[in-house]
């Protein structure tokens, strides 16, 4: 494990348009004494002053070389900052030249490439410059309010703090105009950050640690206090634990007091009239579930109860969100209510998403801090389909203002209409998967609604059965029953019992029936297995009583003989059951 720093001051330039600035040098000989103490910082520090710009390249990339995860790395910059036409950020080197940045400065792009390389996971870069724009002759250019620095560097373990958000210098027609009224002083933010680390006043606990928030917190309501239009700004991206930046020098008992806060909170409440879309879809989804699961004639449907879930689980979050939730605002970040609470400072909010959903629109905040990219919902703002635009779009505004003042600008983006359908889609994915993978009805096997006449089929055997009279019994839309006389010895009697419903549960209840039977005959009588029957069956027999029972799709065909003979009918019953499912096939081509 390694602590190390690179100090960068520029204070004069060969460009006639760069003006010269003050306190660089100062700053990085006063910063470097800071870090360097072993009882402050303890770093290894390297310096560069007035350094040209393929210098300062080759010792940015080497100082994120070949890194550990757990080595802590600090880069300095202090001098003027140019953005480029395109909007693009180059820090500005002795020997810049303005229409040549590529080749002259050093691109922030280039220097994020070599930030998302390095292996450390706790990188600190500092950038006290003033965000200026220098054009050739003939151009006109001004810069924004704010920096999007948050947006030029990424990485695991990234922190940026950079003096101001506010623009120092005006170049217009390719000439400097100085601002001396309401003009920052640009070392007054090295200034507070060397003064908490030597003094030991950035540790607010009085643990002995400095950590990054406490020496962010600390520059903030200094550099605020003395100048209110001038506020440092801090992003965390992907940050790995505590950030130690220094530890108070033993024996300092100084300490800050904190002004007080220069906001109050600010809470957003959910609208409640979403519980008026929500609570209904969370019943539908629940009975869609059921439905699927047990309701349907072809249940389980699983596509079906997939569909039920997924539309419970849409609307349950945002039924706890607008019933308990809350948005507040703080100094230090946004605490989110509701179930649980959550806490995300401003320098972790990288940008708040709108986004459309199916209940109507609502904010999402997007993290630096955390390795995942799941975005957290906030309970408000949000705007039901039917809602209010103006309390929607205040509520937005009441966010975007807030970090600003916070020194966290952050952006608020639209994810247009598509997103209801890019945040639909892996639902709709999943339950068309199920529906193909599982439930395939267009493969459903065969199954019959009607039964044949089973006085019919015993008639038509009455030449094996001798004279006969067959009559119906037990007869409904589900079951054909019908017994005879036979051969004067005992009653033949032959049942058909359909299964009524949509062909995977149909036959899933008719093998359910039959295995049902096969255990309570086998409580009755002796099982025994009839060889000549053609369909999934089985005999049972307990003189003087004799059954044959089978399957033909979703039919159980029953076959009983009860009178004087029974063993020797044994042989006879399965002819007969047969016989009736033959009938059935005929009937239906393709049950059984």
């Amino acid at each position: 494990m390694t602590r190390e720093a690179l100090l960068i001051g520029t204070a004069s330039y060969e460009h006639e348009s760069l003006r010269r600035l003050r306190s660089p040098a100062q700053d990085v000989a006063q910063l470097d004494a800071v870090l360097a103490d072993p009882a402050v910082g303890g770093y290894d520090v390297t310096t560069h002053v007035d350094t040209p710009a393929e210098r300062l390249s080759e010792a940015i990339r080497g100082f994120f070389a070949d890194r550990r995860p757990d080595d802590t790395l600090v880069l300095y910059f202090s001098g003027h900052g140019i953005k480029d036409a395109a909007g693009e950020l180059f820090l500005a080197a002795t020997d810049t030249q303005l229409d040549d940045l590529d080749h002259t400065a050093l691109s922030t792009d280039t220097v994020n490439r070599w930030v998302r390389n390095c292996r450390s996971r706790h990188v600190l870069l500092i950038l006290d410059c003033c965000y200026s724009g220098a054009f050739p002759r003939g151009m006109f250019a001004k810069a924004g309010a704010t920096v999007d620095v948050h947006e030029r560097f990424t990485g695991r373990g990234l922190a940026i703090m950079t003096a101001t958000t506010a623009i120092e210098y005006a170049f217009e027609g390719g000439e400097l105009a100085d601002r001396h009224d309401g003009e920052p002083d640009t070392s007054a933010f090295t200034k507070a950050l060397i003064h908490g680390l030597a003094t030991g006043e950035a540790d607010d606990n009085l643990d002995q640690r400095i950590t990054l928030d406490e020496l962010y917190y600390y520059v903030f309501d200094l550099v605020r206090a003395a100048n209110p239009r001038q506020t440092p700004c801090l992003w965390l991206l992907g940050g790995q634990g505590s950030f130690v930046v220094a530890h108070r020098r033993p024996g300092s008992t100084a300490r800050w007091r904190r002004p007080a806060p220069a906001r109050e909170p600010v809470v957003l409440e959910p609208s409640r009239r979403v519980l008026a879309l929500t609570i209904p879809a969370a019943v539908a989804g629940g009975f869609v579930s059921w439905l699927g699961l047990d309701g349907l004639p072809g249940s389980p449907l699983w596509s079906v109860a997939l569909f039920g879930v997924l539309l419970v689980a849409a609307a349950v979050p945002h039924t706890v969100r607008a019933w308990a939730g809350r948005t507040v605002l703080e100094n230090r970040g946004v605490r989110v209510t509701g179930l649980r609470t959550r806490f995300i400072p401003w320098p972790s909010i990288l940008v708040v998403e709108t986004r459309y959903g199916l209940f109507g629109q609502g904010a999402a905040v997007r993290r630096g801090n955390r390795l995942h990219r799941l975005p957290l919902v906030l309970p408000a703002p949000d705007r039901v389909w039917f809602g209010s635009r103006q309390r929607w779009r205040t509520g937005l505004d009441k966010v975007r203002v807030y970090s600003v003042h916070r020194g966290s600008p952050t952006s608020v983006v639209s994810a247009g209409p598509t997103g209801l359908l890019t945040g639909a889609l892996p639902s709709l994915v999943a339950v068309i998967a199920v529906l193909v993978g599982i439930d395939h009805p267009w493969n459903w096997p065969t199954v019959t609604t009607t039964l044949p006449d089973a006085c019919a089929l015993l008639r038509e055997g009455s030449a094996v059965f001798g004279p006969t009279d067959p009559q119906p019994d037990n007869s409904s839309a589900d079951t054909a029953g019908c017994s005879t006389p036979f051969a004067g010895f005992g009653t033949l009697r032959l049942d058909y019992e359909l299964s009524r419903s949509a062909p995977p549960s149909a036959i899933r209840r008719a093998a359910a029936r039959l295995a049902g039977y096969r255990l309570s005959d086998g409580q009755q009588g002796t099982i025994f297995t009839a060889d000549k029957l053609t369909h999934e069956g089985y005999g049972v027999e307990q003189a003087p009583w004799a059954k044959v029972r089978l399957r033909c799709g979703n039919v159980v065909v029953s076959v009983a003989y009860d009178g004087g003979g029974a063993n020797a009918m044994t042989t006879f019953l399965p002819a007969v059951a047969n016989e009736a499912a033959n009938r059935l096939a005929a009937e239906t081509p393709g049950i059984c």
